[in-house]
């Protein structure tokens, strides 16, 4: 039974993670998860067995607490890398969130006619749309004629025809 077990895992090729999967995971990452993993587990353990050892408790704690922030530090250092190339900034605004406080988070305080300044998300967009969409004129002037291109003919259709046509075509 052993033999088998090795000539599988001797066969059997050792499934590679996708290079798209965690792009931001590294060698590190790898090693604290098993540093993480091995002491949670010797805690559990002794746990299960009706023990508690406060000393085991704190070092896997700290060991998760290292490991999460790592994970932080790494994300977030990928994710500036990222915004660094200036190929993926459209590829960066698919990816951000749609919401009120992220569309409007990233718009500055902008400047009034009057001299003020805006100061909530309401303001900014009534600012916005009198820039980008003006009032119209009191006064539009008539633009006067247009030559105009003769009217195309319509030849007359039955119903019959229509039904004809409906009926040949495919579901």
């Amino acid at each position: 039974m052993c033999a088998v077990s090795e000539a599988v895992r001797a066969l059997t090729p050792k499934a590679k993670p996708s290079p798209h999967a965690k792009r931001w995971w590294t060698a590190d990452l790898t090693q604290l998860r098993e540093i993480y993993t091995h002491w949670r587990n010797r805690a559990r353990s002794e746990r299960r067995a009706g023990r508690k050892v406060p000393q085991l408790e704190d070092i896997a704690t700290s060991a998760a607490k290292q490991y999460h922030d790592a994970i932080r530090k790494q994300k977030k250092k990928h994710w500036n890398e990222f915004l660094a190339d200036n190929d993926n900034i459209w590829k960066a605004t698919k990816y951000l969130k749609s919401g009120e406080d992220i569309a409007f988070g990233k718009v500055p305080q902008l400047l009034k006619a009057d001299g003020t300044v805006t100061t909530d998300h309401e303001e900014q967009a009534e600012e916005l749309l009198t820039k980008f969409f003006p009032p119209l004129p009191d006064n539009i002037d008539d633009e006067g004629t247009r030559p105009q291109r003769a009217p195309v003919e319509m030849p007359t259709i039955t119903i019959e025809e229509v039904e004809r046509q409906l009926l040949a075509t495919k579901s």
